[in-house]
């Protein structure tokens, strides 16, 4: 059984955890700093983390997305049924929607407000578009409804591969590394 063709190439693997950390750091982050009381250095500590996450996963979905239109992914098993490759393909579909929708509505969304993003201390990028408090609530709207219906997304598939992995069925093998098979010489023949 030839394994190269049944899991994704090792660079998409990694991009696709480490996009799953970015993510899970910055909706974790975005849920507890909205309790923080503003105008305090905390608040602005934790929304600049928030937001820095976030540009890196806004640059994750973008590489991985690319990555993506490089190849085909490897098939699901023959043995899952034609509904759940449908719902394999949409709900993979969604989450690329969800993904790009909500690092895009926060990250333009910031450009309407007069703060910019301080990028892990690092260096500031200042908002390059006009304050605007209408377009920065809008989006803001955006941006929390597409995080939350991720969110629900996420679980959904995170149960789905726990449903195929207790069933046997090797789907969570398609993103995990691959192992390079030694080649063999001919003098070991």
């Amino acid at each position: 059984m030839n394994t190269m063709n049944k899991t994704y190439p090792n660079p998409f693997v990694a991009s696709h955890w480490l996009l799953a950390l970015l993510v899970i750091a910055a909706a974790a982050l975005g849920w507890y700093m909205v309790d923080i009381p503003q105008r305090t250095p905390e608040r602005a500590y934790f929304f600049n983390l928030h937001k820095s996450f976030g540009l890196l996963a806004l640059i994750m979905i973008l590489l991985l997305t690319m990555q993506r239109r490089r190849f085909s992914p490897p098939p699901l098993p023959a043995t899952l049924p034609p509904w759940q490759h449908r719902a394999a393909a949409w709900g993979h579909l969604a989450m690329y929607l969800l993904l790009l929708g909500s690092a895009l509505s926060g990250y333009v969304g910031t450009n309407f407000s007069r703060w910019g993003i301080d990028f892990f201390g690092l260096f500031s990028l200042p908002s390059w578009g006009p304050e605007n408090r209408e377009a920065y609530q809008f989006l803001k709207i955006v941006h929390i409804w597409t995080t939350n219906l991720l969110a629900a997304l996420v679980a959904l598939h995170v149960a789905a591969v726990i449903k195929h992995a207790v069933h046997g069925e090797g789907v969570l093998r398609r993103m995990w590394f691959r192992h390079p098979v030694p080649e063999r010489s001919a003098d070991a023949e």
